[in-house]
């Protein structure tokens, strides 16, 4: 038997706001890489995102370990990114305004 050793297609893709989905799913790069890195096996990874396929799983695992820094700055920048989002977020539709407007309201009356 003679065994053909193919280039496959990468299971990873990038959508047009420039996150990194696996397979045909919604499930980004980071969450598989960070359930990884928290001790997963990629048995159980599939289990918490039941939309992934085991060898998409796997190979995205694998590009990882190939790609550590490359990925890790990639997950680094994303959590920044919605950090920074957050604060924003929490400026323009936090609770501050509100709180102050009470400890006026309550600095009044007394």
């Amino acid at each position: 038997m003679t065994l053909a050793i193919e280039n496959e297609i990468t299971p990873l893709k990038m959508d047009k706001y420039g996150t990194i989905r696996v397979g045909d799913t919604r499930v980004t790069l980071d969450l598989v890489i960070n359930a990884f890195n928290e001790g997963a096996l990629p048995q159980q990874i599939v289990k918490m995102y039941s939309a992934l396929d085991l060898a998409d799983t796997y190979y995205a695992i694998g590009y990882y370990l190939r790609h550590k820094a490359e990925i890790d700055a990639y997950i680094k920048e994303g959590e920044e990114t919605a950090d920074k989002l957050g604060e924003e977020l929490q400026v323009r539709y936090g609770q501050a305004e509100l709180k102050q407007k009470l400890e006026a309201r309550k600095s009044l009356q007394g």
